[in-house]
């Protein structure tokens, strides 16, 4: 999660553009029920640890005053348009990604 100071959805280090501490973000599961809650870092990542094979979807608990600027928007999305969806095989038993942009709003 980052800050996308400049809103075109890609982060800029360089630029100023840094993690998001303190965040909620929530997993569901392929029914839709919200399975695990994890809080992002200082760097803005975060962390589910244990899953098991299958499709999940990841949602942001927006800050007020914030706009997401990436993903780009899907309305079937779980998230009400916003969010990320994902499947596991195999080994992959931990998802950890700093995917998400939001723009302080003016």
């Amino acid at each position: 999660m980052f800050e996308d100071v400049d809103g075109n959805g890609v982060q800029d280090i360089f630029g100023g553009e840094m993690g998001l501490a303190g965040w909620s973000v929530q997993l569901y599961n392929s029914l839709g029920q919200v399975i695990a809650t994890s809080t992002t870092l200082g760097d803005g990542s975060y962390e589910f640890a244990g899953l098991s094979d299958g499709s999940y979807a990841v949602c942001v608990v927006a800050a007020a005053g914030y706009s997401q600027t990436a993903p780009a928007q899907d309305a079937s999305h779980p998230c009400g348009g916003w969010g990320m969806s994902f499947n596991l095989q195999g080994t992959f038993e931990t998802w950890a990604v700093n995917n998400f942009g939001y723009r302080l709003n003016p």
